[in-house]
């Protein structure tokens, strides 16, 4: 069993998923609440924080997630009215969990919850302060954050998980026990304390390193108040009943007894001695308060009660759904999915007898300790790339965007040495604006720690300097894939730079969902922003636009109509000039806004690597093969409303947001921006063709290859547009004739046409 691979929460949010079934977790959390909150009060008493750093460690997703950072937003709110009115302080949240936790599910909540936290404060009279909340994947028990930025450390009923089941733990030393039970040895006891101290012990080093002189942490986990190692009140219940469970299915040879014999719970509940020993041994903390919290295990309590029999029944399922919540991603990935039904089951049954013959009525109680340590539219919703591995999929299908990236690799290395050399940064903040997902986000990742490896081992050999990269898109991208494949990358990263005699520098990966015509970051913190083949897509503020009874899709130029464009998708032949003016201005009025936001948060003299799919004309129809593409995606929608399959109203009310800039237009919104210089533009001519980085196909299969290829590329860019306004029966329909045009298109092309990409590099002014 690999705890970071294979254990986390159950994602989703059906009966059994955690986000359901984490009660317990949320009174830990709000019993807690006072500790937490004194704790803020004391780093922006104490430390004066321009921007506050806060870092939840062990977060999960759901409701509870997200509790944390709004009591954390409440208490700065109420503080910013009273103690530290003056300061403008903003926020920058971190939520870490393993790379197995269901990130997308957080990043897809946060509208909502920022819409519920701004309510909130303003009932109270209250301005909730700038925040920014960003996912970061990792053990905690390894190093995630560069040294000396971190305020404040959180981290609630999670650091009592093991990183590993206890070393030199055979299946036959714990025989029919799956934690510390009544049949235990004392050895397999000693054995579980000792990984907690190593580990414990890590962690306390790690944060260390991390926190700022001053800052804070508050952690809550769940632990014992005897000194008696077998003693942990509820959860030595809960894990004893588990424990019956599975030896019911070993009587029903549903189960092996080595399997069992070979399963050991990596979780161990520290008595308050042991924290405290563990502190004073890491020298570098004080204990401002530690408090025992007695929290009623009754999984129930919080909702509607049954009476007399069924009162219990229902205690014992609801039990049983948290505690598989919790567990079931180590029993499946151990004893394989096929008995989790039964096995909870049978332990809700035999949790319902606990709680019946239960003479004192007590419950479970988790015995939790509190330390406290001193130290835009539719389209922010349904727009993404399509997710997945499949043939449709976008990590199948970007080749042209690799290339893109792969062009521009000079000017981001030049970035990147410069910002080395002239700024000299201890820890170096990287950001890179709609990364989308697959090879091609972490590709860019690969070159930047590649270029900074090569300057260590010349001009910077002395530097110790770390690097935050930060990976922002919109809440609906495949975050939980990216981080998935960290691993990988670190392991190929660190041998491909071995092979070449290069070290690489530390680095730490985290994830920001949010529109890039917003802010993203606290101001000032940014060392370096890079985007590829995204800022030519459009935002407005969320909204529908209404014209009669259509709806038309909100992502597209203000004022547009769906009569203005009749036929057309984009700017096509048949497309008015004052259509094609109303693209223009809502790439103007967006790109500004875009250039506004980062030049808050970007340092003095950091860099900007800027490419979009551009045109070299000056004619605003004529992008090249982009007007073609498009044309020849309206002709497929076209021969849909021919055949009856879609209505001419939803063709003429759809209008794709992006728009091909000239290098002159850029120029001119830069200058107009005023806090940037243009330190280079180029103008790239792409070959369009997704297939020329495959085995080359001659003659009349190359054409179709390609029209398929083509057709797949385009799909997996655009189809979640598609599908949210025309629905998504049309898909394969329209690809196919998409394919079958683009064909017939380049069987008859007399001129190759090209993909015109320009890159802007730009330098925020001293």
């Amino acid at each position: 069993m690999k705890i970071e691979r294979d254990f986390h929460m159950m994602k989703g949010d059906d009966e059994f998923s955690y986000a359901e079934n984490s009660r317990m977790q949320k009174r830990a959390i709000l019993a807690a609440k006072p500790i937490v909150e004194k704790a803020v009060r004391d780093v922006c008493i104490d430390l004066h924080p321009q921007s506050m750093v806060i870092a939840d460690l062990g977060c999960s997703f759901g409701a509870n997630t997200l509790l944390f950072v709004s009591e954390a937003i409440t208490t700065i709110c109420e503080d910013h009215n009273n103690t530290i009115k003056e300061s403008p302080m903003e926020i920058q949240f971190f939520l870490n969990d393993l790379p197995g936790n269901d990130f997308n599910h957080i990043f897809q909540s946060l509208e909502q919850f920022e819409q519920s936290t701004t309510q909130d404060c303003t009932c109270k009279g209250l301005q909730p302060p700038p925040h920014f909340v960003a996912g970061l994947p990792g053990s905690f028990y390894t190093r995630l954050f560069p040294c000396n930025s971190v305020h404040l450390f959180h981290s609630s009923m999670s650091v009592m998980w093991l990183s590993q089941v206890p070393e030199h733990l055979d299946g036959s030393m714990n025989e029919g026990n799956i934690h510390i039970g009544a049949t235990t040895p004392p050895s397999v006891a000693k054995l579980y304390q000792n990984q907690f101290e190593k580990d414990f012990s890590q962690f306390l080093q790690m944060r260390c390193m991390e926190i700022v002189p001053g800052g804070r942490m508050v952690l809550t986990v769940a632990g014992r108040k005897s000194k008696d190692v077998f003693n942990a009140g509820g959860t030595t219940t809960l894990f004893e009943l588990l424990s019956q469970g599975l030896h019911t299915l070993v009587a029903e040879g549903r189960v092996a007894k080595e399997k069992l014999d070979s399963f050991n719970i990596p979780f161990y509940c520290p008595s308050a001695d042991e924290l405290k020993q563990l502190v004073q041994q890491c020298e570098l903390l004080d204990i401002s308060d530690i408090q025992l919290l007695e929290i009623d295990g009754n999984a129930m309590d919080d909702s509607e009660q049954a009476e007399d029999i069924s009162a219990t029944h229902t205690a014992g399922k609801s039990m049983s759904a948290s505690l598989r919540a919790a567990m079931e991603s180590l029993i499946s990935s151990h004893f394989g999915e096929g008995i989790l039904e039964e096995l909870f089951t049978v332990f809700a049954r035999k949790f319902t007898s606990y709680i019946e013959s239960d003479v004192e009525k007590s419950g479970i109680t988790s015995k939790v300790r509190s330390w406290y340590a001193s130290l835009a539219s539719t389209i922010d919703r349904d727009f993404h790339m399509m997710k997945g591995d499949d043939e449709f999929s976008y990590a199948k299908n970007s080749r042209i965007q690799r290339r893109a990236i792969l062009a521009t690799r000079p000017m981001v290395e030049k970035a990147v040495r410069e910002i080395c050399i002239d700024l000299h940064p201890q820890s170096m903040v990287i950001v890179d604006l709609g990364c989308s997902f697959g090879a091609n986000t972490l590709l860019f990742v690969s070159e930047v720690i590649t270029t900074i490896c090569k300057n260590r081992n010349s001009a910077l050999e002395e530097s110790t300097m770390e690097v935050q990269f930060f990976l922002n898109d919109l809440p609906g991208n495949d975050f939980n894939q990216i981080f998935q494949s960290l691993e990988q990358f670190e392991q190929l990263k660190k041998q491909h730079c071995a092979c070449r005699g290069l070290q690489p520098p530390p680095y730490y990966v985290a994830a920001l969902a949010g529109s890039f015509y917003t802010r993203l970051f606290p101001s000032n913190t940014v060392h370096f922003f890079h985007s590829s083949m995204s800022v030519m897509w459009l935002s407005q503020d969320p909204t529908f636009l209404t014209f009669g009874a259509c709806w038309l899709f909100g992502q597209v130029p203000g004022n547009l109509d769906g009569s203005m464009n009749e036929g057309n998708v984009h700017i096509g032949a048949t497309t008015p000039p004052m259509v094609a003016k109303l693209y223009q201005n809502q790439f103007e009025k967006d790109f500004m806004q875009f250039l506004r936001m980062r030049c808050r948060e970007i340092v003095h003299g950091g860099r900007m690597v800027l490419t979009v799919v551009g045109r070299k004309s000056k004619d605003v129809f004529d992008a090249g093969r982009t007007t073609i593409i498009f044309e020849l995606l309206s002709q497929g929608l076209r021969t849909l409303v021919a055949e009856g399959r879609v209505e001419k109203e939803k063709l003429d009310y759809f209008n794709i947001p992006i728009y091909c800039p000239s290098v002159d237009e850029l120029k001119q919104l830069v200058w107009r921006n005023n806090l940037l210089d243009i330190s280079d533009v180029q103008l790239f001519e792409m070959d369009g063709n997704p297939m020329d980085d495959l085995e080359p196909i001659e003659g009349a299969a190359a054409a179709q290859a390609t029209g398929q290829s083509m057709s797949a590329t385009l799909r997996a860019a655009i189809e979640s547009l598609i599908a949210s306004h025309f629905g998504d029966s049309i898909l394969d329909e329209l690809f196919t004739v998409f394919a079958h045009n683009f064909t017939s298109y380049i069987e008859s092309e007399v001129e190759k046409s090209t993909i015109t990409v320009i890159t802007l590099y730009l330098q925020a002014k001293y």
